[in-house]
């Protein structure tokens, strides 16, 4: 399940294009950089944590934490809650993004109602940012891990939906353009 989420949502960055100053070379350089520092930000602290505890029979929900306190003391420990929060504060934010821009994109191709297309003055799809937040507090009452393997159903979901929509594309549209090939 811990995997599932961690490799989830790396097709979002598709809603942001119209954002992104020449997509088609910022895209593919972006997501090796990404690529990279996840691995390195998963891999770096599990070695670290195995080389302070070997048995992993204790690890448990804010282990990196202990080991960080057990390493350097409470300064770490402090500065490894903080860090986790900012990386959680980007993810929530980026989702929040990536949401609100298919509502605009979605209504403004008539697939929605026309309201979902409303932009601020900034450009910024006021409307989704909206009923994004309204469905963060509606999930607040359930337990996390109810909440993820929701999202991971619904991901699944999606994903499928995608995979469906391009093998279907590319059967009755074969000429539409694409700028990745």
């Amino acid at each position: 399940q811990q995997f599932l989420s961690v490799c989830s949502y790396w097709d979002s960055i598709s809603c942001l294009a119209g954002e992104v100053d020449n997509p088609s070379r910022t895209f593919p350089r972006a997501l090796l950089c990404a690529v990279l520092l996840v691995v390195l930000s998963y891999l770096l602290p599990t070695l670290a944590a195995l080389g302070v505890a070997v048995d992993t029979q204790d690890w448990e929900l804010g282990y990196y934490g202990k080991v960080a306190q057990q390493v350097g003391g409470n300064w770490l420990a402090w500065w490894i809650v903080l860090a986790a929060a900012a990386s959680q504060i980007g993810q929530f934010q980026a989702e929040m993004s990536s949401d609100s821009y298919q509502l605009q994109g979605m209504a403004e191709r008539g697939f929605l109602p026309k309201a979902l297309a409303h932009r601020s003055r900034h450009g910024t799809p006021t409307v989704g940012i909206l009923l994004s937040s309204l469905g963060v507090v509606c999930l607040a009452s359930f337990s996390f891990v109810d909440i993820v393997e929701l999202l991971n159903a619904i991901y699944c979901l999606a994903e499928l939906l995608e995979f469906a929509a391009f093998i279907w594309l590319r059967v009755r549209a074969p000429a539409l353009p694409r700028p990745y090939r």
